[in-house]
Formats: structure tokens, sequence, C-alpha cells
């Protein structure tokens, strides 16, 4: 479906880190619910794309004919067709068998070497080693052989009730980096960053079923009065703002609430998401209603502070919350926040809620299994 930019914030301006809230007018109304997410459909940087034409030795108007595609110009189909920003294991293991190499022995080779790097960087490594590889018919039989470019889903920042059927918010960080001294950018991001109020956008809809509220679970005892538990570091703050704009906002079916949300970043004058995106008045009243916010900025401080320890020193009241029958919710960083918080939730149970190591894995085991713990990670 198509989307029509409302507006495009800017919200970190001051920070190391490029951060943006927009708001996305759609061409059809969504039944979406918090905890969803938006598919967008992303574009490579014309730079990449030029890059490997030129590496290839070919031309942007060479026709090319894709998987379940008509044939169309070779620009067009590395611009919007094929995974360029991104390599994938499996597409080394293909293109070593369609021409019978043999420089990856298996696939953790192929994973090692596929961490971090794009297709322009396997291209180089390549014409290095297989320097036919610019003849002409291998060179396109080469890209045939690239994967499609997928959609990037980003994590719905807003409810219905509160922005329309027919809008949806997003908060995306843009992917820039430099490396082996070449800028990198990000294949959907940079098409949103670069988007302006009245442009249009490729997106779809996906259903998120293991990211509800409680009382948006099928199925579940569970109702707006059930306690959360919410833990985001940067833009995992993002399905919260749709979480808190339900239980919190106009059209909230509960006045007894309680939700607490621990959020991380890196400073609290450059990088709090949290006020950057909701008015200070709408915050307070929220508070007032029955919202806990502890924050955690990284950098503030001589020594660094995560979500996990503000966990840790609410550790007595949160056991209370849990005993209670509170849902916690984790959203960001699967490689270090994630698990960190994880053990941080264990000990809990362990040092607080008296329950063996085993027992308090295995607690935590069966709350994720009944849907009371939910992770949206990446």
């Amino acid at each position: 479906m198509h989307a029509e930019v409302v507006f495009n914030r800017f919200v970190t301006p001051q920070a190391d880190k490029a951060i943006f809230h927009i708001r996305l007018n759609l061409s059809q109304a969504l039944a979406y619910q918090p905890g969803d997410w938006l598919m967008v459909t992303p574009h490579n940087p014309s730079g990449l794309v030029t890059a490997c034409l030129q590496a290839l030795n070919l031309s942007d108007t060479t026709s090319v004919t894709l998987p379940r595609h008509e044939p169309m110009p070779l620009g067009e189909a590395l611009h919007a067709h094929l995974e360029l920003t991104q390599l994938q294991p499996a597409v080394l293991n293909k293109l070593q068998r369609h021409f019978g190499w043999s420089l990856w022995p298996d696939r953790q080779a192929m994973m090692a070497y596929a961490q971090g790097r794009d297709v322009l960087d396997l291209i180089d490594d390549l014409l290095a080693q297989q320097p036919e590889l610019a003849e002409p018919d291998q060179a396109r039989d080469f890209v045939t052989l690239l994967a499609p470019l997928a959609p990037r889903f980003y994590s719905i920042a807003s409810a219905p009730e509160a922005v329309g059927e027919t809008e949806v918010d997003l908060l995306y960080r843009q992917v820039v980096y430099e490396r082996a001294r070449r800028q990198r950018y990000g294949a959907a991001s940079n098409v949103l960053s670069g988007s302006e109020p009245g442009d249009r956008l490729e997106v779809e809809w996906n259903l998120n079923p293991h990211f509800k509220l409680p009382e948006d679970q099928p199925d579940s005892e569970a109702d707006a009065s059930t306690p959360i538990v919410m833990i985001g570091a940067g833009t995992g703050l993002a399905p919260y703002l749709g979480f808190l704009q339900r239980r919190f906002g106009a059209h909230a079916t509960s006045t007894a609430q309680q939700a607490w949300l621990f959020f991380g970043e890196t400073h609290a004058d450059q990088t709090d998401l949290l006020a950057a995106t909701l008015p200070q008045s709408m915050l307070a009243s929220w508070q007032q209603l029955g919202l806990k916010v502890s924050k955690a900025f990284s950098r503030d401080q001589a020594h660094k502070v995560y979500v996990q320890d503000r966990i840790w020193e609410a550790r007595d009241t949160l056991m209370q919350w849990l005993d209670q029958g509170a849902y916690v919710y984790l959203c960001g960083d699967q490689s270090k926040m994630a698990p960190e918080v994880t053990q941080c939730f264990t000990s809990v149970l362990e040092q607080v809620g008296g329950q063996t190591p085993d027992q308090a894995a295995a607690t935590w085991k069966h709350w994720r299994q009944i849907k009371r713990v939910q992770y949206d990670v990446y």
C-alpha cells in the first residue's frame, strides 16, 4: 500500500546518532494493534549501485531477468530488487555451488565472512581471486544469484485510537557508518530519513502476535488493569509508545493502571527519546494515572548505567509487581541487552523471590511460553 509522509522529525540533532520520528498517512485503514510491525520497501543507495556496476564492468541498461520477474534494466534490478547492503551466507553458498568455487569450507566460514560485509565487499574480494567474474556472462550470472531485496520491519510506534486507523508512527535510527574506508547506508532507513512531507513510500502491515498487551492477546484472562513492565533501549522504545497510548489515552478502557517503563540511551540531553516524542504534559498526566518511568543514560556519569541496573535497583518493588501477575516486555538488541536483562530478572527471582537458579530459569521459560514475558529483539 502507499503511505504519504505527514511529518519526519529529526529528534536527536545534538547526538552522534540520527533518530527520527515519522508519521505516515496510509492509503487504506488498518486494524493494527500496538506491537505490530510496518514493513517498509527499501531501495539500495545509488552510490552503492553505481560502484557495483563499475566493479563488474556492466552497464545499468544491460537487460537482466530475475526469478519471478520480467526482463528489466540492470540498474533497476540493483536499485530496487536485489539485496546489496547486506550479505547472506545462503548467497555465498549458492554462488560457490554455481561457479564451482571452494572459497568457504563450510557454513560457519560463510557466516563469518558475511558478517558486516555488503555485496560490493564481496565483488572486490572475488575479483581479486576470481578475475573471470568480470566477464559479461559471469557478471550477469552473479547478479541473478543475489538475494531478493527484502522489506525492513519497524515496530509501529502508535495506537490507532491515538492517531487514527489510517496513520502510523515509526521511531527509527538512520543506519550510516564507515567500514573499510567506505561509508555504508541502510537500504530502508535512508529512504525514510530522506523523506519529506508529501513524499510517498511503499509499506505493508505485518501482525506481530508475539508482542501484545495482555488485553489484546486472544484467549487471555488478563485485562487492561494487568500490570505491565516495559524494557527498551534506543528505538526499542517504539512499540511502547503505542502501548502507552492504548493504556493511558483518552480511549483507555480502564482507569486502574500499573505500567512501568525502563528506558535506556546514552545522554539525557541528547537522546531522551521519550521526551522527544511525547509532550511533557501528556507524559505527566499519564504518570498521575499510574505510569512509572525509570531511565538509564549510560554515558552521563563516570560508570555506565544500563536498563538492567535500573531494574536491579527496583528489584523489591518489581518482585511485588511480578507476584501480582505483571507482564514483562523486552524490545531492543538481542546480542547484549536481551540476555543481560534476562539474567537480571532471573536474579531478581532468585535474590528477592527466593527461587533457586534452576527454578528461576524455569519460571522465566514458563512465562515466555504463556506469553507473560514477550520479546521483540533484533
